[in-house]
């Protein structure tokens, strides 16, 4: 890839136009937004006013979320991001991802899932998990200890290998695409594991 606009958008600026005007006049083809959800819905509706159609219009796992396909509408359709989690669109196909969207209802009956909640639950299980490895044996240190030696933690598949002991966020992620207001797999659903993409 190359480069060619960057911008920071100022959380309370509301007129996106210049900011596309500047991605037509630069030929970007490839758009890829951090932020939130409500600032990538309003970047989308200005490129969609203005026809600015990129070939790929690319957000992190804070586009998947209920709010920005119903705030976004026909504006969104066709937006793509990048996860290293289990969509919640695959619950039957994945038994831990299942239970935590029960237990999510059971909690606070009608709740969205996000991601964020999803890696707390992978959290407390993990917590849960070597606390009772450790048995009766259960201390600050032995606890520090023991997590700084896990490696590729996915809470049973739930969400793509993480690198606990390490501190380090995995390298693998997939691609969902936003079509007629529903996530679809794009390129599969095998995480793609090719470490940090570098840019020029």
């Amino acid at each position: 890839m190359q480069v060619v606009y960057t911008a920071g958008i100022d959380v309370a600026e509301f007129n996106y136009a210049p900011y596309v005007q500047e991605l037509r006049d630069h030929g970007v083809r490839w758009v890829e937004f951090l932020g939130a959800g409500q600032q990538a819905v309003r970047l989308a509706r200005a490129m969609r006013q203005q026809e600015l159609r990129p070939d790929v219009f690319l957000l992190d796992a804070t586009g998947y979320d209920a709010s920005f396909v119903a705030d976004g509408g026909a504006d969104v359709d066709g937006t793509t991001v990048f996860v290293n989690f289990t969509p919640f669109e695959e619950r039957s196909a994945n038994p831990e991802l299942d239970l935590y969207l029960r237990w999510l209802q059971q909690v606070p009956p009608g709740a969205q899932p996000t991601y964020p909640g999803l890696f707390a639950w992978s959290a407390a299980r993990h917590f849960t998990e070597q606390a009772i490895a450790l048995g009766g044996r259960l201390t600050r240190a032995r606890l520090v200890d023991r997590l700084a030696r896990v490696d590729d933690w996915t809470d049973h598949g739930l969400h793509a290998p993480q690198h606990v002991g390490g501190k380090d966020v995995g390298g693998c992620w997939r691609f969902l695409r936003l079509e007629d207001g529903s996530w679809r797999p794009e390129g599969g659903t095998a995480y793609r594991c090719a470490g940090i993409t570098r840019v020029d």
